[in-house]
């Protein structure tokens, strides 16, 4: 094989190792949830606690309509883990499990009366 064919062949995997990690999100030092209400009622509270590097720390996604969908943004170090809480019309609170999250995380959640998930 020449050196042009090799540099070719090495050009094609890095740019394809670029896009992979994009799309991932590999190196990126933040993490997203998309939490959705399909509780049937308005919520009138969303909070995910996040727990990394020592620190605890709650952030606010306000209030949620009944079917919409929220974005919270937040930065990770390195590691850690992620809980969402959220409080029905009813008055009542309920959180998901804790889980696990890292650099580049993306994710999910769904609120319904009978928990998230």
């Amino acid at each position: 094989m020449s050196i042009v064919g090799s540099l070719t062949i090495a050009a094609v995997a890095f740019v394809a190792g670029v896009v992979v990690s994009a799309w991932l999100g590999i190196g990126r030092g933040d993490g997203l949830v998309k939490i959705r209400n399909e509780s049937g009622s308005r919520l009138t509270s969303i909070v995910v606690v996040i727990d990394t590097c020592g620190q605890k720390l709650d952030i606010s996604a306000g209030a949620l309509a009944v079917g919409a969908t929220s974005e919270v943004h937040y930065v990770i170090c390195g590691e850690g883990g992620q809980i969402v809480r959220a409080i029905l019309a009813d008055g009542r609170t309920i959180a998901s499990q804790q889980e696990y999250v890292e650099s580049g995380y993306r994710g999910s959640v769904e609120v319904s009366t009978s928990g998230i998930r």
